[in-house]
């Protein structure tokens, strides 16, 4: 069996939650150790993007010697493993593009992004009878809604301008590749496994690709503000709740975790967490993360973890309180470090 994309998850130098990868990639809703360590794990992007059985990958990788799991039933590569993860990322496709799917809902997108190219190719050849590309019956409608909105033919300009500008910025064989997926008008459209060019990847890659596709397509839409980011529009989401959104603005408007908590008439748990939650989910730096803890607090933290990885921290080295306060803090510097690691990657 091929090598799971799986493999570009797990370190050689760090045991990792098998659990917390599983909710990550089919979930999407996080607890709060989720999201840590899934943005520990950097795979904060792809929260519900795969249905993946991972306990059935991870045992072909142990049965292939390439990942080992300790009394805890955690599990990290072996050193055949992290050659078989070279190997993988020189051979096989890694998405580049996902982060936008903390903004958007990437699977929704190519949905809905498929439905409205078909029905623009429909429209130019003026052709109004057609069996529409079948998906969630919300987001059809949202469509439908969407394409009424715009004239016709500045529809038609703008779309092509916008899918030809993208199309443009890629490798001229994924271009070529891209385009042959797409079906309208007197045209079907290749599936993925039909696609010349590539015979070294498995469906894995191929899907991938599409997906990374999407996700590049979608930050490209949104950075030129034309046609297609609008579109973006119609699957665009917060992983932040309107609840956690508010009481960021409050603290950021100067009020204290314990006035936002009075203001709001929620426990000062929740606050705190939703502070957290905006350490994870918010592109904040490393620096801004850590400017939340008082001064004396961040120089306490720095003193006690200096250099050690911060998988590698033990709360009690730097607290021995009941106030989870500390707790909060403690966090914090590990999210700010976790951003650091991640920049130099």
């Amino acid at each position: 069996m091929p090598i799971p994309y799986l493999i570009t998850k797990l370190r050689a130098d760090e045991w990792r939650r098998t659990k917390v990868i599983a909710n990550a990639w089919q979930s999407t809703t996080t607890t709060m150790s989720t999201a840590f360590w899934a943005l520990a794990y950097d795979m904060l992007p792809e929260i519900g993007l795969f249905s993946t059985d991972v306990e059935k990958q991870l045992l072909q990788l142990k049965n292939g010697g390439l990942v080992e799991f300790n009394e805890s039933g955690l599990v990290r590569l072996t050193s055949s493993g992290l050659a078989a993860q070279a190997d993988y990322r020189d051979n096989h496709y890694v998405p580049q593009h996902l982060q936008i799917n903390l903004m958007a809902d990437v699977r929704a997108f190519q949905d809905v992004f498929l439905l409205v190219n078909q029905s623009i190719s429909e429209l130019a050849h003026h052709n109004a009878k057609f069996y529409p590309y079948q998906i969630d019956l919300r987001n059809q409608w949202q469509v439908k809604a969407w394409l009424k909105a715009h004239p016709r033919e500045e529809l038609i300009n703008a779309w092509r301008e916008a899918l030809t500008t993208w199309l443009v910025t890629q490798d001229e064989l994924d271009a070529d590749l891209f385009a042959a997926t797409l079906f309208g008008y007197e045209m079907n459209g290749q599936l993925l496994q039909a696609l010349p060019g590539r015979p070294e990847w498995v469906e894995t890659d191929w899907l991938l690709w599409q997906l990374d596709c999407f996700a590049s397509l979608m930050t490209t839409g949104l950075e030129q503000q034309n046609i297609i980011g609008e579109l973006v529009g119609l699957v665009g989401r917060d992983m932040l709740s309107e609840s956690n959104v508010a009481s960021i603005q409050m603290w950021q408007q100067g009020q204290s975790f314990e006035q936002v908590a009075h203001s709001r008439r929620l426990k000062l748990s929740t606050i705190r967490e939703h502070i957290l939650r905006g350490a994870m989910f918010r592109n904040w730096t490393p620096e801004q993360v850590r400017s939340i803890v008082p001064p004396a607090e961040r120089m306490k933290l720095f003193e006690t973890f200096d250099v050690q990885p911060f998988d590698q921290w033990v709360y009690k080295d730097y607290a021995n309180g009941d106030d989870p306060i500390f707790f909060m803090y403690f966090r914090l510097f590990q999210i700010a470090q976790i951003k650091e690691r991640a920049a130099k990657a």
